[in-house]
C-alpha cells in the first residue's frame, strides 16, 4: 500500500514550493517522527507503561489498523497501545533544516535539532486541534504532544472498558511526570476505542 499522510492539516502549496516530491515529504515526516521518538523512548519506558495498561485479569483486545493507519504504522514507541499522534509538518521546515533531516544518518538523533524544531513541526495553529472526527472528546490543546490509547472496546464486556481506560490514567499520570523533567510542554491524550471506523473505509475506498 502507499501510505498517504491522512490529515488535511499538510499545506500542499508549501510541499510544492519546497522542491519536495510527495513521497520524500512522506520519508521526511517518518524520518522526523521516528527522531523525535527515540527521544521519547531514551526517557520512558513504554513497555513499563504498557504494563500497568495489562494490570488485569483480562486480555486488552488491540486494534489491528497498521495497514491504514500512519500513526500505528510508524510509530517507534515499543507500545501495544499507546502512540503519538500530532501531525509532522515538514513543510514548515526551511530548506537548511530540511537539508539537515536529509542528512541524519540512521539511528543517529541530533537532540538540539530536534528542540529547534518540534514545536513548529508538531503543534497546529490555534489554542485547540482536532485529531480524527469532530467531536468535543478529540479536541485537545493545539500545543501539546498528543498521545493515543488505542484498544478495541468491541471486543471488550460492558465492565471491562472503565477498568482499562482507569488503568490507562494511571500510565497517562505516570508518562506525563518522566517528560516534565525533559520537556517544557503540555501533553494531550486521545481515546480511539474501535468505533470510528470512517478512517479506514476512506482509505479502502480510495
Amino acid at each position: 500500500m502507499n501510505y498517504k499522510y491522512v490529515p488535511n492539516t499538510i499545506d500542499e502549496k508549501e510541499i510544492e514550493k519546497s522542491g519536495l516530491t510527495y513521497y520524500h515529504f512522506l520519508e521526511l515526516q517518518i524520518k522526523y517522527k521516528k527522531c523525535f521518538e527515540k527521544m521519547l523512548t531514551d526517557c520512558v519506558s513504554f513497555e513499563e507503561l504498557d504494563k500497568i495498561i495489562e494490570e488485569l485479569p483480562f486480555t486488552i483486545p488491540v486494534i489491528e489498523d497498521n495497514e491504514y493507519n500512519f500513526y500505528h504504522k510508524f510509530s517507534n514507541l515499543n507500545s501495544k497501545y499507546i502512540y503519538m499522534r500530532n501531525n509532522i509538518h515538514i513543510e514548515r521546515l526551511n530548506d537548511e533544516e530540511i537539508k539537515e533531516l536529509e542528512n541524519m544518518a540512521g539511528e543517529e538523533v541530533r537532540e538540539d535539532y530536534m528542540r529547534a524544531t518540534y514545536e513548529r513541526v508538531m503543534f497546529e495553529d490555534g489554542t485547540a486541534a482536532c485529531f480524527g472526527t469532530p467531536l468535543p472528546q478529540n479536541m485537545v490543546d493545539a500545543k501539546s504532544i498528543v498521545f493515543e490509547f488505542s484498544y478495541d472496546e468491541y471486543e471488550c464486556d460492558i465492565l471491562e472498558g472503565p477498568v482499562i481506560l482507569k488503568n490507562f490514567d494511571r500510565a497517562f499520570e505516570n508518562l506525563s511526570e518522566t517528560l516534565k523533567a525533559k520537556f517544557d510542554v503540555k501533553l494531550s491524550k486521545l481515546i480511539s476505542n474501535g468505533f470510528d471506523n470512517s478512517l479506514k473505509q476512506d482509505i479502502e475506498n480510495d
